[in-house]
């Protein structure tokens, strides 16, 4: 499973990494088939969870979003390419923080624990796709 050890904080996981349905080599096929199951997870307690999830589109948007100056940066919202509606997670700035929210919240976060989240989940499904396809599949990752 795609997961940093102990159940503390915010983390994405993953499991049941699958690439079968990729059959070419552009950034759309890349986002709509490189699927796994994933669980958004904070402090052990399960915010959502979705089987067969573009997680490679979903790491490109986290980073692309992290990479926004915090004081500038919106509300995350998730818009896929293969989901036919939103994903229902989202990330958003509170008094204190950031907070996933779900059917349920998780904790109020400092940019840099939700920062650090979304690193540790983009690195590995960037690693994972580079071993099940080939180094190519890095440069969808950037």
């Amino acid at each position: 499973m795609g997961d940093l050890t102990g159940n503390r904080g915010l983390k994405f996981a993953y499991s049941r990494f699958d690439t079968s349905d990729l059959r070419c080599r552009s950034q759309g096929d890349v986002f709509v088939n490189v699927e796994a199951d994933l669980e958004v997870v904070d402090d052990g307690i399960v915010l959502c969870a979705w089987q067969s999830f573009p997680v490679a589109e979903l790491a490109v948007a986290l980073r692309k979003w992290k990479a926004c100056p915090e004081a500038d940066r919106p509300d995350f919202e998730f818009r896929s390419l293969s989901l036919e509606s939103r994903w229902s997670l989202r990330i958003c700035r509170t008094a204190d923080g950031w907070q996933a929210i779900d059917a349920v919240s998780g904790a109020v976060r400092p940019a840099a624990e939700i920062d650090a989240a979304i690193d540790d989940f983009a690195r590995q499904v960037r690693a994972e796709a580079v071993r099940t396809e080939g180094a190519w599949i890095g440069e969808f990752f950037v």
